[in-house]
Order: C-alpha cells, then sequence, then structure tokens
C-alpha cells in the first residue's frame, strides 16, 4: 500500500509537527529545575483581601493638600513628608520592592526627627524599584506607591 503524498497530506503533517514542536517547549519549560515560578509576593492572596483598605488609604493620600516629595540625589534618596504635619506624630514603613529579584525587598521603619528621611543609594542596585509608603499621622493611614529608577 502506497500513501500518495498531496498537498492536504502536507498541510496534517505540518499541523502535527507545529503540535509536536509546542509540546517539547511546553514540557521542557515544566521540566527544568533551573526555572522558578514565584508570585510577586509570598503573601499574594491574604494580601487581595486588604485590597480595598488599602485603596482608602491611596484615596486620602491623594487627597492632601501638600503631598510627599520625592528627590533622587547623588549619594542619597530623600522622602519629605508635608511640612503642614508635626513629623512627631508621622509613623509607618517604607517597602523597597523590586520586581526583578524578590531577594532584594527590603523595608525600613519611619524614624523621624525631621520632615525628612534621607536613604543611602548604596542599599539600591541600579535598576527599577517600587516603593510603598505606608505611614500615618495621628491615627490616620495613608499609602503612597512610587516607581523609581535607581
Amino acid at each position: 500500500m502506497k500513501i500518495k503524498f498531496n498537498w492536504g497530506t502536507g498541510v496534517v503533517l505540518g499541523f502535527i509537527a507545529f503540535i509536536a514542536f509546542i509540546l517539547y517547549f511546553v514540557l521542557q519549560l515544566y521540566t527544568d529545575s533551573s526555572m522558578e515560578f514565584e508570585m510577586s509576593t509570598p503573601d499574594y492572596y491574604k494580601e487581595e483581601l486588604v485590597y480595598q483598605s488599602k485603596m482608602e488609604r491611596m484615596e486620602r493620600a491623594e487627597q492632601l493638600q501638600e503631598k510627599i516629595q520625592l528627590a533622587s540625589l547623588d549619594n542619597e534618596l530623600l522622602i519629605e513628608f508635608p511640612s503642614n504635619m508635626d513629623y512627631k506624630n508621622i509613623s509607618g514603613q517604607l517597602v523597597f520592592y523590586r520586581p526583578s529579584d524578590q531577594s532584594l525587598d527590603f523595608n525600613i521603619n519611619i524614624q523621624l526627627d525631621s520632615s525628612r528621611v534621607s536613604i543611602p543609594k548604596r542599599l539600591f542596585k541600579h535598576g527599577l524599584w517600587e516603593l510603598t509608603i505606608n505611614w500615618s499621622y495621628n491615627s490616620i493611614a495613608y499609602t503612597n506607591i512610587y516607581k523609581l529608577d535607581l
């Protein structure tokens, strides 16, 4: 029995080859131990539950007459809180998130001696960062989020 090779047979064989090619790469991706699949944050699902609260804090921060100011100087990142607020009543945390490498993430508690916080740039690996400032003033919570290229 001889199989006649025509254009229809070629299309079917090409389709089968294409499916085999895609399946090969999908299997390679899932069996390769050097590939890591990590969530952007370890407690991703727990964080989703408090999303509405975070949005309210961000909205409150946006409604302030005087906003937090950031300045990237030669050797430091300068964060200035609103001058119309007494810095002694400001508390919170600075959360630095590196999207490309979770091991570089770090937090700094806000302890103010003035309305400014200075962070040395030597703490940062060059590249993109996300800064989340979770802070409160007189028991009112605020959140500011900034994208930084340091």
